[in-house]
């Protein structure tokens, strides 16, 4: 029996819109391989400062990207990052959310992510930190297939999602020692 994953992106979204998006992504079994809990941070693992590394140097690789809060967790990652593509170009020129218009619908007959997308982008940033595993003797590393992400429409939802990346490391701390 062949399982179909249920698609969990907005279906006639432009995910290469310019939009900021909150990004959560975790570690396959939730297991603590970027680094453990401490009071008020992550104390980072080898692969927690490439994890570092490689989400830093994303605006390198994607220049119409702009990294907001983020914070790397013991078994997961939340970011905010900003597609800011300049004005005119096509795959940034999508500004609104329409899913009424036809014109603005984006398909992709192979469910393959777009050039330029928040899943382009987040499936190399993966990869990158997949790769230098199993080149350093971490190959029991693994991702989750997917991510979760959330479009944040406005400056209040912006504000709220940067505290609750700040303040993630206390509450997973509280958990773990409670």
């Amino acid at each position: 029996m062949i399982r179909r994953r249920k698609n969990i992106r907005l279906k006639n979204f432009d995910y290469r819109s310019n939009y900021r998006h909150f990004i959560t992504i975790c570690t396959k079994g939730r297991i603590n391989y970027l680094g453990m809990a401490a009071a008020d941070k992550t104390i980072l693992s080898e692969t927690g400062e490439m994890a570092l590394k490689f989400w830093m140097e994303i605006p390198d690789h994607f220049p119409h990207v702009r990294l907001d809060e983020f914070m790397i967790m013991p078994n997961h990652i939340h970011g905010i990052i900003k597609l800011d593509y300049p004005s005119g170009n096509s795959k940034g020129s999508c500004q609104g959310m329409n899913l009424l218009k036809p014109e603005n619908r984006v398909y992709n007959k192979f469910s393959r992510p777009l050039s330029g997308s928040v899943s382009m982008i987040i499936n190399h940033f993966k990869s990158a930190v997949k790769r230098w595993c199993n080149k350093n003797d971490y190959e029991s590393f693994a991702w989750q297939p997917r991510f979760h992400d959330i479009i944040i429409n406005n400056r209040q939802q912006l504000m709220n999602i940067r505290h609750y990346i700040k303040s993630d490391p206390v509450r997973t701390w509280r958990k773990t020692h409670a």
